[in-house]
């Protein structure tokens, strides 16, 4: 990955992109030589049904597809040589 704008004076970036991506986008940023300021993205709206939050529902499985999807392609991303911690 090549940084963007070598040839400009830096500015601050920021990065928004969901609670379970940031981790992931962070290192390959960072790799390239940016340090971005994370901002996260919300997973629902704030006019969510907060009594039913125990039940089980389909953003439970949303995030656990996440989680599941960001591990996998963090371990990708290392074995690639994309991102080193």
């Amino acid at each position: 990955m090549q940084a963007v704008g070598v040839d400009r004076e830096p500015q601050p970036i920021v990065l928004v992109t969901s609670p379970t991506h940031m981790a992931r986008s962070l290192a390959v940023f960072r790799a390239a030589g940016l340090d971005p300021i994370p901002s996260v993205a919300s997973y629902k709206s704030e006019h969510s049904l907060e009594r039913f939050r125990w039940a089980p529902n389909d953003t439970g499985l949303i995030l656990f597809d996440n989680v599941v999807y960001d591990t996998v392609s963090t371990l990708y991303y290392r074995l690639r040589g994309w991102i080193h911690d």
